[in-house]
Order: C-alpha cells, then sequence, then structure tokens
C-alpha cells in the first residue's frame, strides 16, 4: 500500500498519538526527563552573575597575552561576587567563589593581602566564600576527582569557579580538537556538578584577536572576554560575546601599588570606561572600601 506525503503524515501522527494517554511516565531511574509543553515555565532566575558583564551560568573564557593582568582582573571580580558587592555599579549575585590557580602560585597571597587592605573595612565580612585552591591539574583527568574533594571542603552550589589558566590544567594538546574537546567536556562537568559559571583563564594567539587553541572552546562559551594592558599600564577588559547579553562593553582598571611590611602588592582600582554603552565612576569616586 502507497500513501501521499499528506496520508503518510496523518498516518503516522494518528498511530504516535495512539499511545498518548496524557500522563507522565514513571521516572524512577531515567536519566534523561523531558518536559511536556504543558508544563514549561520560564526560568526566572537571575540571568546575569554580574549585571551586563557574566552570565549566572555556563562556561565563559577570559583571555588575552601574558602579563597583562588577567588573574588581577579574574580574581577582583569573584572576590566582589564573595562579598555581595556591586561591580563597577553592576549588580551581583552573591555566592560560593572557588579559584583554581595552576600558575602564579606564590603571588596569591600577596594578591589577596592587597585587597584585604585596599578594599576590605572594619564592617565587612572579614571571611567570605570565597575558596583558593592552588595546584596542578589535568581537569580531563582529574574533575571527578576535584569534585570529590571540593566537596568534602564543605562546597555546595557555587556562583563562579575560575580555572587559571587552561594550558596549566589541560592534558594533550590545546590545538587538538580531541583535547581540547575532552577539556570542555570536563569543565561543563564541573558546571553541571556546583551550577554557575565556569571562567578559563587563556592566552591569545600570535595575533591576539582570539583564545589561543581550538576553535571549540570558543564554540561552546557562554561569554568571552578580552583582556589587553595599555601602554600606559591600564587593564581592558572587553566583551566580546555575552549570551542574552550586549557585547562591547568595556572595564577598564588600573593596578595600584600597595606595600605592606614584608613585600609590595599590588590590587585593581576603577578607572573611566570609554564604552559608550554604561558610565563608570572615576578615579575621584573611588575610596578605599567603595563597592565598585
Amino acid at each position: 500500500m502507497t500513501f501521499g506525503p499528506e496520508e503518510f503524515f496523518e498516518n503516522e501522527d494518528a498511530k504516535a498519538g495512539a499511545g498518548d494517554t496524557g500522563t507522565e511516565a514513571p521516572t524512577t531511574g531515567r536519566r534523561f526527563k523531558p518536559t511536556r509543553f504543558g508544563q514549561v515555565v520560564m526560568n526566572t532566575d537571575p540571568s546575569f552573575l554580574v549585571d551586563g558583564l557574566l552570565p549566572s551560568d555556563g562556561l565563559g573564557v577570559l583571555y588575552g597575552p601574558p602579563k597583562c593582568g588577567k588573574s588581577f582582573w579574574a580574581f577582583d571580580v569573584g572576590m566582589h561576587i564573595a562579598l555581595g558587592w556591586n561591580y563597577r555599579g553592576r549588580r551581583t549575585r552573591q555566592g560560593v567563589v572557588v579559584y583554581i590557580a595552576c600558575e602564579g602560585e606564590r603571588g596569591l597571597g600577596a594578591r589577596v593581602e592587597a585587597f584585604r587592605i585596599g578594599k576590605l573595612g572594619e564592617e565587612d565580612d572579614p571571611d567570605p566564600p570565597f575558596y583558593l585552591l592552588t595546584t596542578r591539574l589535568d581537569l580531563t583527568g582529574d574533575v571527578e576527582r576535584l569534585i570529590e574533594d571540593l566537596q568534602a571542603a564543605g562546597i555546595g552550589k557555587t556562583a563562579l569557579i575560575v580555572v587559571d589558566t587552561l594550558n596549566r590544567s589541560i592534558h594533550g594538546s590545546e590545538n587538538k580538537d580531541e583535547d581540547m574537546g575532552a577539556y570542555v567536556q570536563a569543565a561543563d562537568r564541573l558546571q553541571e556538578v556546583f551550577g554557575g559559571l565556569v571562567l578559563i583563564v587563556h592566552h591569545c594567539g600570535v595575533n591576539s584577536e582570539r583564545p589561543r587553541g581550538h576553535s571549540s572552546l570558543t564554540g561552546a562559551v557562554d561569554v568571552q572576554l578580552k583582556d589587553e594592558r595599555s601602554v600606559s599600564g591600564q587593564v581592558i577588559v572587553d566583551v566580546e560575546f555575552l549570551k542574552d547579553g550586549n557585547e562591547g562593553e568595556r572595564i577598564v582598571s588600573v593596578l595600584t601599588p600597595l606595600r605592606s611590611a614584608s613585600r609590595p602588592m599590588a590590587a585593581t582600582s576603577p578607572r573611566a570606561s570609554s564604552s559608550p554603552a554604561r558610565a563608570r565612576p572615576s578615579p575621584a569616586t573611588a575610596s578605599k572600601n567603595a563597592r565598585t
């Protein structure tokens, strides 16, 4: 027996509908649980971790050349999130932050101390939910052990996990699609377990126009940030891509030297931005305890 196009589709729809009782099947033991149309509701959770800058969940990359302030910037924005402070006039969603430092460990203690001296006041939480992990890491091979150890430390859902850097946490070559694809899967696994945003700190390619390595990383991210340092020493972060947000936003900072009894340190401070989309506070408005 043959069918015309209309007859074929009508016939198949009839057969498909014959077993549709309108009731949900038991979900016990199932990993994949589809939601019927009538039960789909809009997600009303905040869509941004930092308004107009970082999404509330997913995968992101912050990239730039060496020694341009990437780690300083990632640490600074992470501390604002942990403390629930506005970031350069932008609302943040407070939550747990985990910073995984795979390089530059020796300078991190000074960076933390600089933040304490330069930005924390007596009324502020002296122990915000910010966790620093200094380690050598193969994210692809170690992800399940990493998850276990973070959970054993009492860490549940997170707002932000920073992995600094991709080069020091990838197994194999960042230029191979198999290795980069496996790395992205491991980062997705972190996000699946802890929620929030997983931000990868990475280097740029030779021409400084894109993140180094295979394009499977940039194809997977929900936000892509470019970091560069100006001739005058300003740390400039541009939003190149932001899912459900505006591209072209710019954050401009400067590293402010501080000195303790033992060694010099540095903390980031805001500077006026040339971004036409949003005004930034001027240096005169930044005080020791400013929530910017």
